[in-house]
């Protein structure tokens, strides 16, 4: 009936990002986003990973007001 195939990590990895999209496309139903507000959410994420990155390569633990 069912051949017999071996489990491999791509399955897994392929099942996340399917049960990741299903959650986004739910959210984003539940709390529409303009696209001016996608833009300054993504922007203040980078904002927040490259004051992180400078901070960790200083490893003074002061962030750099001008980045």
């Amino acid at each position: 009936m069912f051949f017999s195939k071996p489990f491999t990590f791509q399955y897994l990895w392929s099942g996340v990002i399917v049960v990741l999209g299903i959650y986004l496309n739910l959210l984003s139903k539940k709390h529409p986003l303009t696209m001016t507000e996608f833009e300054i959410r993504v922007e203040q994420f980078l904002r927040y990973l490259r004051s992180k990155f400078i901070a960790s390569r200083y490893k003074s633990g002061h962030y750099l007001t001008e980045i």
